[in-house]
């Protein structure tokens, strides 16, 4: 018998540390970069029955009641099952952000600073904007920048990115068209 397996990975924004998600046991890893040596270790109760799609880092910088300024790292994972799953890099304990109105699965997650913000692209060709740190979704709108007949098939989202020079410009790309 033998499963395929795929990992899911990327490196944190300072490029210090580096994640890693198994499809096959849903367990998440994390490295330092320069060492190599195993930092983090999480997983969710129901880790075998949960398939991560996409995962990105995320650095949330905020003021303290006391004028502090403290700076969050977590973890987003996307699942087939259209959750987001935030991983508190201090605590450990994951978070699900859900959108009751799609089961769609997650395809990729972006994490823009400049707006605070959350984007995930799921396989039924909608985006969703998620406020950080509430967690809470602000917004859905459809990828595809046409108008969809009724025949027309869904085109899930297949990439994002935000140009680094305007946080409101966010590049989308959903069955091989671009729009921004």
């Amino acid at each position: 018998f033998c499963m395929s397996s795929t990992t899911i990975s990327a490196f944190s924004p300072a490029r210090d540390l580096f994640a890693a998600v198994s499809t096959v046991d849903g367990r998440l890893k994390i490295w330092e970069s320069n060492t190599g040596l195993l930092k983090h270790q999480f997983h969710e109760a129901a880790h075998l029955e949960v398939r991560y799609t996409s995962l990105a880092w995320l650095s949330h910088t905020q003021k303290t009641k006391a004028n502090k300024t403290v700076t969050a790292l977590y973890i987003a994972t996307g699942t087939d099952n259209g959750h987001i799953v935030m991983w508190d890099l201090v605590t450990g304990q994951p978070r699900h952000l859900v959108d009751e109105r799609s089961k769609s699965r997650v395809t990729c997650i972006l994490f823009s600073a400049a707006r605070s913000s959350l984007f995930s692209g799921s396989a039924d060709g909608f985006v969703r904007e998620w406020s950080i740190p509430a967690f809470e979704m602000i917004k859905s709108f459809r990828g595809d920048v046409r108008t969809p007949r009724p025949s027309d098939p869904v085109q899930p989202i297949t990439a994002l990115a935000q140009l680094p020079t305007d946080a409101n410009c966010l590049l989308i790309s959903a069955g091989g068209s671009l729009a921004a």
